[in-house]
């Protein structure tokens, strides 16, 4: 059945006809399917290999005990086990398409931040001040990477002053999804609340002038506008929920 799906596909394509990834990730999943369980032996030796090497990095740093390095080492296998029952569950099904395909292989270390609660729990005194200083500064580099990130996006679009970089780069900070309240990247001093999407960008808004609101609303427009023409360039119908994939424009 998957290769009749391949071929009917290839003579669409040839023909002209405008196809989508949900299509192309249905005329796989058959094949998919067929070698999910080589897929999974593969995943589970490149999973044992990074548990191994987590674990090995916190025990020569800290005083770990067998039980305690054993619970991390169950703890990070069950995660994995949760992020790949996701992706079964995707290819199994035969309503699922290529976005929430997409959703369920888009993990990253937040993921896995249960391990450092675990942790907390395992160490006391100057291992665990130790411990929560290294974790919250690696929240740090990671928001003020973000906030750098975006906030030079923004002024490539609008042209910022300086008076504004350095409002805004709190509210790009706060905005992210890795904020907390105690993070402080670059000695920032002002509003700690975190900010959702609109929060953010009606903070945004209030912070640029007239013209600027509107070079950015045009910007916005032009990046719906090139995205449309890309799939038609392609002869490639966007898949459904498409929408739901699309980032922060900065």
């Amino acid at each position: 059945s998957g290769s009749s799906e391949f071929r009917r596909l290839a003579r669409d394509l040839k023909d002209g006809k405008e196809i989508s990834f949900d299509d192309i990730l249905g005329s796989a999943k058959p094949w998919m399917r067929q070698v999910a369980p080589v897929m999974e032996r593969v995943r589970k030796v490149n999973e044992a290999k990074w548990v191994d090497a987590r674990v090995s990095e916190w025990t020569r740093n800290y005083t770990l005990s067998v039980a305690e390095r054993n619970e991390l080492r169950e703890y990070f296998k069950g995660r994995s086990e949760e992020n790949a029952e996701k992706i079964t569950d995707v290819i199994n099904s035969d309503q699922s398409g290529f976005v929430e395909f997409i959703q369920a292989t888009d993990n990253d270390w937040r993921d896995f931040e249960g391990a450092n609660d675990l942790m907390e729990g395992f160490l006391e005194g100057e291992e665990l001040g130790q411990f929560k200083g290294e974790r919250l500064a690696k929240r740090v580099d990671v928001v003020q990477e973000e906030a750098d990130r975006k906030l030079g996006r923004l002024d490539e679009i609008v042209g910022l002053s300086d008076e504004q970089q350095a409002e805004l780069f709190g509210v790009m900070a706060r905005g992210s999804d890795d904020y907390l309240p105690e993070v402080n990247p670059q000695d920032y001093h002002g509003e700690t609340a975190p900010l959702d999407r609109r929060a953010r960008d009606l903070a945004i808004n209030g912070v640029l002038t007239l013209d600027q609101r509107k070079a950015l609303d045009e910007h916005r427009e032009n990046q719906v506008r090139e995205v449309a023409e890309q799939w038609g360039r392609y002869q490639l119908a966007p898949p459904k929920d498409f929408d739901l994939l699309e980032g922060d424009i900065f």
